[in-house]
């Protein structure tokens, strides 16, 4: 094969130096005959099978009859080629045993003796470098370069003809063709062996076999110097450079990329606001624009890639306007689409394009392609960031496509190898590629691949499709209008988002998938794809998992590969059961696990919210029921985690209703509008917000509301908006959509009053100013109202106290470029104490009891109790009487939190008898500390006692 050479100077700076890359390289491939080869056998040690038409490898199992067997492949190497870039063994198998077999290709050392062997007289013995007492080289006379498992004759897929290719698969070290470049004398010695133990033997075609073609080594040289695949070394740094590239941008997402194809396709549908802003309501997190729409993409609170289908890898000058467009320091801008499925020829201008980016681009951004060359092939050329690899896997007829794991698998397995992200494809929308034809995603067909994408790993869902033409599927019925599909899409997205701020820091471990039942028809094991083995579970394999059971589930094993001080094993657990037009709810499953001792608490992400919820476990057992294709994310860990102690919960539903539309429902507007007028009272507006409290939400101690004006009417009027807390037992509690006529506890008389008996003040918020400045109200009354709530849902209500008929305006959750409506709630260091150990309301309250064993949680914060365990209430006081020098004393030990920020003062009294307002504080000198870990350390006071009157001495914890 080869490829045209087109050439342009990228002016790309590299420490000082100007590098001149190649957009298509000249390449050279040949593929080289063996001068000689031939099998060498232990139990014939003397004898020559230079002239067979066969290469065998063998290493049975005993000893007696012991035909250990190996091969040598001869090769001379041409000149003036250039540079080997790749490099192939193709071998041509005429006997295949019946189980998989592997094989292993070492190569001989120059320094060794005798490279140009006689194949005539080639004998066990006499072999250059071999170690005669075994199937294997020593390491100072060979290497190993590849190894390859075999498919078996039987079921497994081997047959006789079959065409074997040995070379270093793209995610390891080219240990083949770096020998190869490495050779001294043009003389390249190949050897072959099996550390299989087995009975059977493979057999490969000799060069003298006139039935099946000869070994063949295929070399691809590289003739400029220049192109960036021809310099190894420039490639390695590249890779290294990818993977820097990929983690920095992996940390600075707030959101779980997600992307769909088409986005808005500006070819079928205008490119307006109102189509951004539907793509950014369905939770989605970037779009892929030309130049023309960066604006509405912005405006909607997207992030940006650029190249539309403008083919960036072929255009460089177009490329380098996008990294400086709108200034080089952007950083909505995230991404640069270079190309979809690139050819080799492609490939190797992707690898130009992206080596561009990672030296000059400003703003970390990362190239984008979408990949169909099989891995081996890619990583010759490119150093891609990101692993996005087309999957279409639901078929019309309701079966599901073989592949899908399997790709999921060599993605998964190459992004581990150069530490670089992958991101799974999701078919949501019918589509026809040639004869086969391709169904709309159901519920369950939705949420199969998008938490088997978690399970393999992914930090990124692509959807295939959003906005098309009539001739496939879409999420919108017609033009803006979203359909069924579109609110399951968005449904997803917003359980990927809440489950990122833990997900984008871990990293894949392994894939099992629990034993499959056939008789289900469900997708399972089997439908990994060609040279793929799926793991099975067995108990056991995840080492904090002593057992495991039920049919049809996925297990993907994580860690946190940002925090090394983090020892938890996360588990995401998936139920693989999905089929056509079938709803998750239908296909729900229960599994079941214990878990090792080790790992004493064991919680999951809620989706809905992103908290952190604790499981107990049913006589030592957890059971997780999940809907069909649905998953969970589990932290199984050795010790209590950190929890935050602020909590920022965005409104699940705002709106204002209006005297002068008393009908209308305002809930999709960016606006919120409080306005008071007697003298208009047809203007009259009041604001509604509900918001979802997490599980702990009525634990907090602290607790504001903030919201922001996005658009003052005159920054000199301050006028003042009161916020209101709706009771839980008042009628239209439960609210969704609502009117002036029918909000709740709304006096419709009235601009700014509600009904008394169903709600309270709360505060008072303070208007004027400037847009855009967050305003908050913070309270005892608002933590109190909080700390009330008894079903988990609360509705706070805003007006103005001032009578005017201007207005100012407020952003509602669905506002773009201003911060949404949010209560923060704040936990101190004593509540978080208490929710680690799973107390909630007033449960968690320093003057609680829950464990009923007299030592309030004060006292267990304070002294190192369990607050659930009634047998541990905290390390006790100890009293060492000495004396020395004619002094006597006691040495009063205790334990103390060392965190200044607990709140606690620790305070040591004396009293001569026990009876109630005897005891007085005394201030002994500290004489020493000791850590216990790394919350506590045990205080030691001295106390002189020569002076004292008989009594006792106690110490009291007391918090803010």
């Amino acid at each position: 094969m080869k490829l045209d050479s087109r050439n342009f100077c990228a002016g790309l700076v590299l420490s000082g130096l100007c590098v001149c890359l190649t957009a298509r390289a000249t390449t050279n491939v040949v593929a080289l005959s063996p001068v000689a080869d031939a099998t060498i056998k232990y139990d014939s040690a003397n004898s020559n099978y230079g002239s067979d038409d066969s290469l065998v490898v063998q290493s049975p199992t005993y000893g007696e009859y012991d035909p250990k067997q190996k091969c040598y492949l001869r090769f001379q190497l041409p000149t003036g080629q250039g540079t080997i870039i790749d490099a192939q063994l193709k071998l041509v198998r005429t006997e295949v045993a019946p189980w998989n077999y592997n094989v292993d290709l070492y190569g001989l050392a120059d320094t060794v003796a005798n490279q140009n062997w006689s194949e005539p007289g080639l004998t066990w013995n006499n072999a250059p470098g071999n170690n005669t007492a075994n199937n294997f080289w020593d390491s100072g006379n060979a290497a190993h370069l590849v190894s390859k498992t075999l498919p078996g004759g039987s079921t497994a897929g081997g047959y006789v003809g079959e065409e074997v290719v040995l070379e270093s698969l793209p995610w390891e070290t080219d240990s083949l063709a770096e020998f190869l470049r490495t050779d001294t004398d043009g003389v390249v010695n190949l050897l072959l062996t099996t550390g299989f133990t087995a009975n059977y033997q493979n057999v490969f075609a000799s060069k003298e076999n006139t039935s099946y073609a000869a070994p063949a080594l295929v070399l691809t040289y590289c003739t400029d110097t220049n192109a960036p695949e021809c310099n190894v070394s420039f490639k390695t740094s590249t890779n290294e450079l990818a993977s820097a590239r990929w983690n920095n941008w992996r940390l600075a997402r707030e959101k779980f990329p997600t992307t769909g194809w088409d986005f808005i396709d500006t070819d079928t549908y205008p490119a307006n606001a109102s189509a951004y802003q539907l793509y950014a309501d369905a939770n989605f997190s970037m779009i892929r624009v030309r130049e023309a729409q960066y604006q509405n993409a912005l405006d909607a609170g997207l992030e940006i890639v650029f190249g539309h289908w403008e083919q960036l890898h072929q255009d460089p000058s177009k490329l380098a306007h996008y990294m400086g467009y709108p200034s080089p320091g952007d950083t909505h801008v995230v991404g640069y689409f270079l190309d979809d499925e690139p050819d080799v020829s492609e490939a190797i201008e992707c690898g130009a394009r992206s080596a561009e980016i990672y030296a000059t681009d400003a703003r970390n951004a990362i190239p984008m392609v979408n990949h169909g060359l099989p891995l081996g092939e890619l990583f010759k050329y490119d150093s891609p960031a990101y692993l996005i690899r087309t999957m279409y896997t639901l078929l019309t007829d309701g079966s599901t496509r073989p592949f899908f794991y399997g790709n999921l698998e060599e993605n998964r397995t190459a992004g581990l190898a150069y530490d670089i992200g992958t991101m799974g494809w999701v078919l949501t929308t019918r589509h026809d590629s040639g004869s086969t034809h391709f169904r709309q995603a159901s519920e369950s067909d939705l949420y199969w691949q998008v938490y088997s994408i978690l399970g393999y790993g992914c930090h990124g869902v692509w959807y295939y499709r959003y906005d098309i033409d009539a001739g496939g599927g879409s999420l919108l019925d017609a033009v803006d209008t979203p359909n069924a599909l579109y609110y399951k899409v968005q449904a997803a997205n917003a359980e990927l988002n809440n489950l990122w701020p833990i997900f984008k820091h871990l990293r894949s471990v392994g894939v099992f998938h629990s034993h499959d039942n056939p008789a289900n028809g469900i997708d399972g094991a089997e439908n990994l794809g060609a040279g793929w083995n799926v793991e099975v579970y067995e108990d056991g394999d995840v080492g904090a998992i002593e057992t495991f059971s039920g049919d049809n589930f996925l297990l993907g094993e994580l860690e946190n590969q940002d925090d090394a001080s983090d020892s938890s094993v996360y588990l995401l657990i998936q139920n693989k059961r999905h089929a056509m037009d079938t709803a998750s709810a239908d296909l729900a499953a229960t599994c079941s696990f214990v878990v090792n001792t080790n790992y004493p608490y064991v919680s999951y992400v809620d989706p809905s919210t992103g908290d952190d919820v604790y499981l107990e476990p049913d006589q030592g057992t957890f059971h997780l029921t999940l809907g069909g294709g649905k998953g969970v994310l589990l932290r199984l860990a050795s010790e209590l985690p950190a929890l935050p102690s602020l909590i920022s919960v965005p409104s699940v539903r705002d709106t204002y209703v209006w005297q002068g539309n008393p009908s209308t429902d305002f809930g999709s507007s960016t606006n919120l509008i409080a306005q008071n007028s007697t003298q208009f009272p047809d203007r009259n507006r009041k604001i509604y917000m509900k918001y979802a409290l997490p599980a702990n939400g009525t634990s907090a101690d602290g607790v504001s509301l903030e919201i922001t004006p996005s658009g003052i009417y005159n920054p000199a009027w301050a006028w003042t908006y009161e916020v209101y807390g709706l009771k839980d037992d008042a009628p239209g509690n439960d609210w969704t959509a609502i009117t002036w006529n029918n909000a709740p506890a709304n006096d419709t008389g009235s601009g700014n009053g509600f009904t008394t008996d169903a709600t309270g003040l709360l505060g008072t918020i303070t208007g004027g100013g400037s847009a855009g400045e967050p305003r908050s109200v913070a309270s005892q009354a608002l933590v109190d109202f909080i700390q009330a709530d008894q079903d988990g849902v609360v509705t706070l209500m805003m007006v103005r106290s001032n009578d005017s008929s201007a207005n100012d305006i407020w952003a509602s959750s669905e506002a773009t470029g201003f911060s949404q409506p949010r209560l923060v709630l704040s936990y101190s260091p004593a509540v978080l104490w208490a929710l680690g150990y799973g107390l909630e309301g007033t449960d968690a309250g320093m003057g609680a009891d829950p464990d009923m064993d007299l030592a309030g949680n004060l006292h267990e914060f304070a002294f190192g109790g369990d607050p659930t365990n009634a047998a541990l209430t905290g390390y006790p006081l100890e009293g060492k009487l000495d004396s020395g020098a004619g002094s006597n004393w006691v040495d009063l030990v205790y334990l103390r939190r060392k965190d200044p920020a607990s709140g606690l003062t620790y305070g040591i009294e004396q009293s001569t008898n026990l009876v109630a307002g005897g005891w007085l504080p005394i201030d002994p000198p500290e004489i020493g500390t000791v850590d216990l870990d790394s919350s506590y350390e045990f205080v030691t006071n001295r106390i002189g006692i020569d002076d004292l009157p008989s009594g006792f001495l106690r110490v009291q914890a007391s918090g803010e």
